[in-house]
C-alpha cells in the first residue's frame, strides 16, 4: 500500500504527486485492510483492530496508540474509526473514536482514545441491530455516521467529543436524502451529504446538501449544488460508492474520484468535466481512499 500527497490548488496538467513514507510497522501487525481518517493534518492509521498509529506525514512523525479495550474476548467483524479535535476548553485534546461491530447481545462497543490521557475508555454501546454505512466523518468536534436499522430505518447518528453523548440527526420531511445511499463529508466545518439519482445516457444527477443546526434538537438541510456527473453505464450499480467528491476548491471547482483510479475535475465556469492526469499516478493503481488535509507541524508525540 502506497500513500501519495498532491497539492490540491495546483491540479493542472503538469501536476505531480509526492510519495509519502508511512510509519515503519512490522508486517505481522497488518490486518489486510487499513482504515484511514484525518483531522487537522494528522492521520489515524488502523492497520488491524489492535494496531493503530497516529501519523503526521508532513513532518514524518508517528505515535503508536495503545491497544483498545478487549470486549468479550471476541474479534470484531469490522471496525470504524474517527479522528477529531476537542475544543480548547477541553485542553486541546485529540480523540480517536472506535466503533467495533460485534454480533453480541450486548451490542457494538464504542470507545474513545484521548491523546492527553494516553488511554481508551468505553463510553457505551450501540444496539446490535445497527449497521454502519460508509465512513465516519468529523466536523467541529462532532463525529457523524449513517446508521442502517432493519427493516427500513436509516438515520445519521452524531457523537459529541466533548460530552461524549449520542444524538440522532432529524431530517424534518427530507428523509429522501438519507433513504438512498448518501456519502457524508465536511466542507468548512459543516456536515454535507451527496445524493445521486436519475441515470440517463451515462449521466447522473449529483446533489450536495448542507446541514444547519438551528437549535439544540433542530436541523435544516439546504441544497447547495446540483450538477450532472458522467458515469459509465456498467458502473452505475457502484456509482454511489465509486463517484465521490474529494475536494472542494475555493473557486467553486470540485475534484471527484470516479471508479477505481480516475480523478475528474468539475469547472463551474464552463460547467464541464475534465479527467485529471497526474504524473506519478499509474493507471493501474487502485484508490483505496482519498482525503483532503492541511499540512501541519503538530507532532503526534507532543499531544
Amino acid at each position: 500500500m502506497y500513500h501519495y500527497s498532491l497539492d490540491a490548488p495546483s491540479l493542472q496538467r503538469d501536476s505531480v504527486v509526492s510519495l509519502l513514507k508511512p510509519p515503519t510497522i512490522p508486517e505481522s501487525s497488518w490486518g489486510g485492510k487499513v482504515y484511514v481518517n484525518s483531522c487537522s493534518g494528522l492521520f489515524v492509521l488502523a492497520l488491524s483492530p489492535y494496531n493503530i498509529v497516529l501519523w503526521n506525514p508532513t513532518i514524518r512523525e508517528s505515535r503508536k496508540i495503545p491497544s483498545p479495550i478487549s470486549i468479550h474476548g471476541e474479534k470484531q467483524s469490522y471496525t470504524f474509526y474517527g479522528l477529531g479535535y476537542d475544543s480548547p476548553s477541553s485542553k486541546d485534546d485529540y480523540k480517536i473514536v472506535r466503533l467495533g461491530l460485534i454480533y453480541h447481545p450486548d451490542g457494538h462497543d464504542v470507545q474513545i482514545f484521548s491523546t492527553k490521557s494516553d488511554s481508551w475508555k468505553l463510553i457505551g454501546k450501540l444496539p446490535v441491530s445497527y449497521d454502519i454505512e460508509g465512513d465516519m466523518v468529523v466536523a467541529d468536534g462532532i463525529v457523524y455516521m449513517i446508521i442502517n436499522e432493519p427493516p427500513d430505518n436509516k438515520f445519521i447518528l452524531s457523537l459529541c467529543l466533548k460530552n461524549e453523548n449520542f444524538e440522532e440527526i432529524l431530517f424534518q420531511g427530507r428523509r429522501d436524502l438519507i433513504m438512498e445511499k448518501p456519502n457524508l463529508f465536511t466542507v468548512e466545518g459543516c456536515l454535507c451529504l451527496t445524493k445521486f439519482s436519475s441515470l440517463i445516457n451515462e449521466l447522473a444527477d449529483f446533489e450536495v446538501w448542507r446541514m444547519k443546526k438551528n437549535g439544540t434538537m433542530s436541523y435544516s438541510w439546504s441544497k447547495v449544488l446540483a450538477i450532472t456527473v458522467p458515469v459509465p453505464d456498467d458502473n452505475w450499480l457502484c456509482t454511489r460508492i465509486h463517484v465521490l467528491p474529494v475536494s472542494f476548491m475555493k473557486d467553486g471547482g470540485i475534484l471527484f474520484r470516479r471508479s477505481k483510479a480516475e480523478l475528474l475535475f468539475y469547472d463551474p465556469k464552463t460547467q464541464k468535466f475534465e479527467e485529471v492526469k497526474i504524473a506519478g499516478l499509474e493507471a493501474s493503481l487502485y484508490f483505496y481512499r482519498a482525503l483532503t488535509y492541511v499540512e501541519t507541524l503538530i507532532s503526534p508525540n507532543a499531544l
